[in-house]
């Protein structure tokens, strides 16, 4: 808890809590795999930053906490909560989908959603407004997966540019929604 203090008084308590493990590395010099316990916050974690050695451990079983976190999201059973055998499986069926020649297809749509994103952040600016930027990159994000997911509702209309088609506001809505529920306070939820 002292650690995690003396970190919020050097940072803006903005800083999203995935830095946290990075910052702590740096500060006290740790290598590249150490252990985590930040209870009661958190459940304990071994923070690894070597990507030979994270390769390694994606075969580890999945902690019960992920279940927790997106089953409201997802549903009970998802790939992202899928062990060993049955991951891998599901995970070939997605293969195609992130092959290169199928991502390159998609990239004038991202670039055009990332102008649309830059167009935002150059309107705070332009205010000199505090924003939590979190939620214009969430908003980004699912307009972007919505658009990839969708795509096929796209050729419903032809006749609509990409920018004056409706943004995936249903499925926006929906996870928006899912996030307050589960992780707003009580008294937070409209």
């Amino acid at each position: 808890m002292k650690i995690m203090n003396g970190l919020l008084e050097e940072y803006p308590r903005e800083v999203h809590p995935h830095v946290y493990p990075h910052l702590i590395r740096e500060k006290y010099g740790l290598g590249d795999v150490f252990y985590l316990d930040l209870w009661p916050l958190a459940y304990p974690m071994l923070v690894i930053s070597d990507p030979q050695i994270a390769q390694q451990a994606i075969h580890l079983p999945k902690h019960e906490v992920l279940g927790q976190v997106v089953g409201p999201i997802v549903g009970d059973h998802s790939i992202l909560t899928m062990e060993d055998k049955e991951w891998r499986t599901w995970r070939s069926v997605f293969n195609p989908g992130f092959s290169h020649s199928n991502i390159m297809t998609l990239v004038p749509g991202i670039v055009e959603d990332s102008l649309v994103f830059c167009d935002v952040l150059e309107e705070h600016a332009r205010k000199g407004d505090v924003f939590r930027l979190e939620d214009a990159a969430t908003r980004v994000t699912v307009d972007i997966i919505g658009e990839y997911k969708f795509v096929s509702l796209s050729s419903l209309t032809p006749t609509l540019s990409r920018s004056s088609r409706p943004r995936c506001s249903i499925q926006r809505a929906a996870l928006s929604q899912s996030f307050v529920e589960c992780y707003a306070e009580p008294d937070q939820v409209e």
